[in-house]
């Protein structure tokens, strides 16, 4: 029997017990009952009852007197003991989070019932019974914290461990488009986890779809009731994630009915300008910001039936700011100020190439390419001084509006249903700073869906089943600004016109400069399906939890980033006078010149994609001792390979032998492209990995009676969905046409304004089999690809120091093993280069006869081009699980629960990150790209705070005051984030074309460290003369990510000041002012790294918002 059929009959058999990763939305209240002497009592009855909806369950102490309800929702609580011959207990002011495992042990007092003992005090903020790190997000928080576009996910990055990595992430309409907001949203690393591959979960169901692990939508902060954080994975409940896990519980209705109103408002009168607008003395750029809604929650049927209900809308124009390199007026015409080589006069001179230099460095106008004579005219003129010339704040619109509606019901005592749908459409449009069709932007529709259907039952006081259902589902268009364009208007061919697969421009990337065109098919409906429920087992000292969790992802995609053409420029072609490592030269003057180093066009065929992913579980949380438990797990998962809904996949099979290779006379020519359910192979594009086990152990100590010591370890395993399909690689059903450059790298041969004489090719689909794709450069998956994982490990201590004040210390780590990434598998091998020139010698070209497109179409070729693994093709890119990373820190966080009107919670970490896994030079030494992560942010703090100033009535000064007094002075709130962040390390790219296809410098021995304000380092913000050129048959010896030189890091202050106002006994007026960034420091952005660029160590970008003002009523009953 093959695994795949034991495992589904397995988790089929499961899931009519239970089901997975349900109640991470829910709450548990557990404990102990005792007499006055610490004996046990068994048999006791207990009620927990939530306080807004009187739902009440029914519990008895068992033998060892031990109690334990779960599925609880968050809210508040109340709890009762009664036991013959003892005094009735109540304990209210129980306030349970999403996620919490509150420990109550009661202590009983002798005498009888009709006498009681009330107590009101919430449950400890020690946590006694898992060893899992992680923070709950309470509701006051999410409504009150000041947030940039009310985005809730920015609240996650409060905790310890949790670093953003997206400029997107946490930013309410960054650039005036909620699909970026969106796609940033999942731009998070957790404890060393890549970026992208967490789970986030609402009300119990996965919101990440494919392929960057997108969530579905942004749940709104007035439909959220509170969520959780968890950074490590000790809980074999959990898993899919390189890193943590996010939870958001949606709000409920109750017996009352409450809701509220309100109108955030933003304009440009209220904001600072940008750094460089104001540097470069341009106003601020447009922007209107309208956010407003409402809610409604309450009772359908008095303590049976509830809803809850909400509205969002977003008006928003924002000018975004953008910089850049624009060709000069005298550029434009063929002037230039450095050398410029005339690429059609290249000779050999014994081991060298030279070329002769344009007179005065002006090309001539009877040289220029007739396509680059009619598209210069869209670039902008420059409009500012310095290295990045041009600037723009062009507007970005954006409409959004989003509807949720939440349902409860009591079928009886012991079963609870709840359904939720909400529903998301928003329309943007990025900004056009060019104001023509050579815009490199689109405008964009997304529209969003989530469903939750859920229904717990009490089977048992000790046995509790919850099922659940899921949807997420996203369409997401994109249409370029150059829709619609006739090519033969630009000067290039009716055919290549007409075989383009959208009615797009071509791009235009000159190195250095601003680029023309963004060329982008894009049309992508992804869903999720989620069947997911638990069971839990209480028993004596164990806590058993099992279940599967079953996810369908489905994904219609086409998606063409070359659908009109792509057309790349340096300055290789035009420096000189040595062909190969002559100084001058410039890309715009090789784009006037219609000689591009590279380019081509692609034909996609669009794709219906599915994959499966479950998962089985096991955990035991055995209460060993009063004071010890153990925390004992293991979850089996797997994430199968996708499928095609018309076989329309491929793969290459580097070990295929290939059917030319007698013919082209190289008998060992070997790699090809195979296809999904062709030549026996599976419909699956590549294997699936059924061997993800994943042991999980943890312990939390009651060393003292305030102190907790707790640790573990957990392996899991990463989503394929964001690290394996990020790009639909698929040839055969996706057919590149590439540009003939050159045949040597030296002598321009093909031509801009006649890029495709032989044609464009088709996608052949299967027929073509092994011979697929011959004389191309192709991206595709390799069959086989076990999962990536990350081992995680942690030792923590909490210490309490009031019953509302914690602190946590920690040592966290995380290895990953198998990381996914794209490595260049044709490239030549290193032993090779110390040939020198001699691979560049012209040869017979043997696979002339079986190629129709590319720089194999030539009678000659290279003896590099021979020597390559894969010689028939002229880039093979594929995935590989070859990628570490390694990750420490030590966490410290400060947790004081509201008391007397004032809360707070101090977030700091001091880490380090490594990794192997961010991009290779030299594929055959891979050690030497070892070195500090992209997200390695050393220190970062983050304190967060509310704060009820204590004057006017109610409060502690004050309290008499006079209406009039209390008025203006009275019933005021500050609010607050803080954070510092060191800056991630400086990532070094290089231009200057070598054979060795170096991608980065050389250092010449020294620090590229400066000393200094950033302020006063902006035009070099390091140290350039430290950088040289690489050898044409050298790789640079810089490292990719600089260890001493980094980016400019946080200093950000949000807060928030609100003033309440009694507007009725039920009503309250709250008028709010926030400001983000209010002392206006600009955090700038990285330089640029780009050795060869014009811009190379130059800043030009702010990687902030500068000082932001947003107005708010809300209306609160």
């Amino acid at each position: 029997m093959s695994a795949s059929t034991v495992f589904r009959a397995a988790a089929a058999a499961c899931l009519l017990a239970a089901a997975a990763a349900a109640q991470s939305s829910t709450g548990e209240i557990a404990g102990v009952i005792t007499d006055e002497t610490g004996a046990i009592v068994p048999g006791a009855q207990l009620e927990i009852t939530n306080t807004g909806t009187n739902e009440t369950r029914r519990y008895e102490s068992d033998r060892l007197g031990n109690f334990a309800v779960t599925q609880l929702l968050p809210g508040a609580y109340r709890v009762s003991v009664e036991k013959t011959g003892f005094r009735r207990y109540v304990q209210t002011g129980i306030q349970l989070q999403v996620g919490q495992r509150a420990r109550l042990d009661i202590s009983l007092k002798l005498g009888a019932v009709a006498e009681s003992v009330e107590v009101q005090s919430q449950a400890s903020l020690l946590d006694v019974t898992e060893a899992s790190l992680g923070q709950v997000i309470e509701n006051r928080k999410i409504l009150e914290l000041p947030l940039n576009g009310r985005n809730i996910v920015a609240l996650t990055a409060l905790t310890t461990g949790v670093t953003p990595t997206s400029a997107f992430f946490g930013v309410g309409a960054a650039d005036g488009r909620a699909a970026s907001t969106q796609a940033g949203a999942a731009g998070f690393s957790v404890n060393g986890g890549l970026t992208e591959q967490n789970d986030v979960l609402m009300d119990g169901v996965p919101l990440a779809l494919c392929c960057q692990n997108q969530i579905s939508f942004l749940p709104s902060i007035d439909t959220t009731q509170e969520f959780r954080v968890r950074t490590n994975m000790y809980d074999a409940q959990y898993g899919r994630t390189a890193g943590g896990l996010v939870t958001f519980a949606s709000k409920s209705g109750s017996n009352e009915f409450h809701g509220n109103a309100y109108e955030f408002l933003r304009n440009r009168v209220l904001d600072a300008n940008n750094f460089f607008n104001n540097r470069n003395g341009v106003r601020k750029a447009h922007f209107v910001y309208n956010q407003f809604g409402a809610s409604l929650g309450g009772r359908i049927v008095r303590n049976r039936t509830f809803f809850f209900g909400n509205f969002e809308g977003v008006r928003n124009v924002r000018g975004l700011f953008e910089t850049g390199l624009t060709p000069t007026v005298a550029e434009r015409e063929g002037r230039f100020a450095q050398a410029v080589y005339d690429p059609l006069t290249v000779r050999r001179d014994g081991n060298s190439f030279l070329r002769d230099q344009f007179p005065g460095n002006q090309i001539p106008r009877s040289r220029f390419d007739p396509v680059s004579a009619r598209l210069t005219p869209l670039y902008p003129l420059p409009n500012a001084p310095g290295a990045n010339n041009f600037i723009s704040n062009a507007p970005t619109p954006e409409n959004m509006n989003q509807y949720n509606i939440r349902v409860d019901h009591l079928l009886s005592a012991t079963n609870r249903l709840f359904a939720r749908v909400s529903v998301v459409r928003n329309d943007g449009v990025t900004s056009n700073a060019y104001g023509n069709i050579a815009g490199v932007g689109w405008s964009q529709k997304v529209d969003n869906r989530n469903v939750v259907l859920d229904d717990t039952i009490t089977v048992t006081p000790t046995f509790i089943l919850n099922l659940r259902y899921g949807l997420a589902r996203q369409n997401n268009r994109r249409v370029a600004f150059s829709d619609g364009a006739d090519l033969t208007e630009y000067g290039w061919p009716a055919a290549y016109s007409a075989a383009r697969q959208a009615p797009l421009l071509p791009e235009i990337r000159p190195a250095g400069y601003l680029g023309l065109v963004r060329s982008t098919l894009f049309r992508r409906v992804a869903d999720s399906h989620t069947g997911a429920g638990d069971a839990t087992r209480i028993t004596g000292r164990h806590f058993i939890k099992f279940g599967t969790d079953f996810r369908v992802y489905r994904t219609n995609w086409t998606d063409n980033g070359r659908a009109g053409g792509n057309f790349a420029f340096n300055n290789g072609f035009t420096r000189g006078p040595n062909a190969q490592t002559g100084g001058g030269g410039n890309a715009f003057a090789s784009f006037l010149l219609g000689v591009p180093a590279s380019g081509g066009i692609d034909i996609v065929e669009p794709f219906s994609a599915t994959s499966f992913y479950d998962a089985l579980y096991l955990q035991d949380d055995i209460r060993v001792t009063s004071k010890l438990t153990l925390n004992l797990g293991l979850r089996w998962e797997v994430e199968t390979a996708r499928t095609e809904r018309y076989n329309r996949f491929s793969f290459f099979d580097p070990d295929a032998a290939s059917p030319i290779a007698s013919s082209v006379g190289i008998p060992s020519l070997r790699g090809g492209m195979r296809f999904a359910a062709v030549d026996g192979f599976p419909r699956a594009q590549h294997d699936t990995d059924w061997n993800n086990l994943g042991p999980r152990f943890g312990f939390a100590w009651n060393v003292l009676s305030r102190t907790v010591v707790r640790g573990g370890y957990g392996l899991t395993y990463s989503p394929l969905q964001n690290s394996r399909y990020q790009s639909p690689a698929n040839p055969g059903f996706s057919s590149p046409t590439s540009f003939f450059s050159s045949v040597d790298g030296i002598t321009p041969v093909g031509r801009l304004s006649d890029p495709f004489p032989t044609g464009i090719t088709q996608p052949p689909g299967a027929a073509r089999g092994l011979l697929t794709g011959l004389g191309e450069a192709i991206n595709a998956l390799v069959r086989p690809g076990p999962v990536p994982y990350n081992q995680q490990w942690s030792l923590n201590i909490q210490r309490e120091l009031t019953t509302d004040l914690v602190v946590d210390v920690a040592y966290v780590g995380n290895k990953g093993t198998r990381l996914d990434l794209d490595i260049a598998a044709n490239v030549l091998p290193d032993t090779f280069l110390s040939q020198g020139n001699a691979l560049l010698q012209q040869v017979p070209n043997p696979f002339r006869p079986h190629v129709t497109t590319g720089t194999l179409t030539g009678a000659n070729t290279t003896r590099l081009q021979l020597l390559r693994p894969f010689p028939h093709f002229t880039g093979v890119t594929n995935n590989a699980s070859l990628g570490s990373s390694i990750y420490h820190a030590f966490q410290l966080k400060v947790n004081q629960r509201l008391k007397q009107g004032f809360s707070f919670l101090a977030s700091y970490t001091v880490s380090k990150m490594i990794s192997d896994a961010e991009g290779f030079q030299n594929i055959y030494n891979r050690r030497l790209d070892r070195g500090l992560s992209t997200y390695d942010i050393p220190q970062r703090l983050v304190v967060s705070y509310v704060w009820e100033l204590p004057f006017g009535r109610g409060r502690r000064f004050w309290t008499a005051a006079p209406r009039a007094v209390d008025f203006a002075l009275g019933g005021w709130q500050l609010n607050g984030i803080t954070t510092f962040a060191a800056g991630a390390p400086v990532v070094l790219s290089n231009t200057i074309p070598t054979t060795s296809g170096a991608t980065v410098p050389n250092n010449i021995g020294r620090s590229a460290a400066k000393a200094g304000r950033v302020q006063d380092r902006l035009n070099e913000y390091f140290d350039r003369a430290v950088f040289t050129a690489p050898g044409p048959f050298e790789f640079g010896t810089s490292a990719r990510r600089l260890p001493d030189v980094r980016a400019d890091g946080i200093q950000n202050f949000d807060v928030s000041l609100f003033k309440s106002f009694a507007a009725g006994e039920r009503l309250r007026l709250q008028f709010r002012g926030e400001f983000f960034n209010l002392f206006n420091t600009p955090q700038f952005g990285p330089p640029n790294g780009a050795f060869g660029a014009p811009a190379f160590g130059v800043v030009a970008t702010q990687a902030n918002f500068s000082r932001s003002v947003q107005f708010a009523l809300k209306a609160i009953f």
